[in-house]
């Protein structure tokens, strides 16, 4: 996806509706971040659609060491992280850019709406999450 023919094939993602138009091919996003002063912090992408069947994200753009492949077709033990949405830590250094790349695949049509998120404000949206539903399913 880094030769030049494809490369040019990547659309910006507010020009591009977030979804998958045909199910079963393979859609890679390209994510180029900027770690501005971000000294001792931790950031972290987080896709939303649990049903995308395979995706395989990538730490490196020149190689595929340290790759994670996951997805609703593989166990959840696949993931650095156990939980519902397909959350990724970007191995960031202060004051640098980096481009991570993500490749998905789904056997139905799906979006591939996700965040950039830091350490904190995640670990704040977890505790909420996991507290509504504990007094929803306590209202149930």
């Amino acid at each position: 996806v880094q030769q030049p023919a494809y490369a040019a094939r990547f659309v910006r993602g507010d020009l591009r509706p977030p979804t998958m138009e045909h199910p079963g091919a393979a859609y890679w996003l390209r994510l180029r971040v900027q770690a501005r002063g971000a000294v001792g912090q931790h950031w972290y992408v987080e896709l939303f659609d649990s049903h995308i069947n395979d995706l395989v994200f990538y730490p490196s753009a020149t190689s595929e060491q340290g790759a994670i492949r996951t997805g609703a077709d593989h166990r959840l033990a696949s993931r650095k992280f156990p939980y519902k949405n397909f959350l990724f830590q970007l191995p960031l250094e202060p004051n640098t850019t980096r481009t991570f790349y993500i490749r998905l695949s789904s056997n139905s049509k799906t979006s591939f709406l996700s965040h950039l998120r830091a350490e904190q404000p995640l670990a704040v949206r977890f505790q909420t999450e996991y507290w509504l539903l504990g007094a929803f399913y306590g209202v149930v």
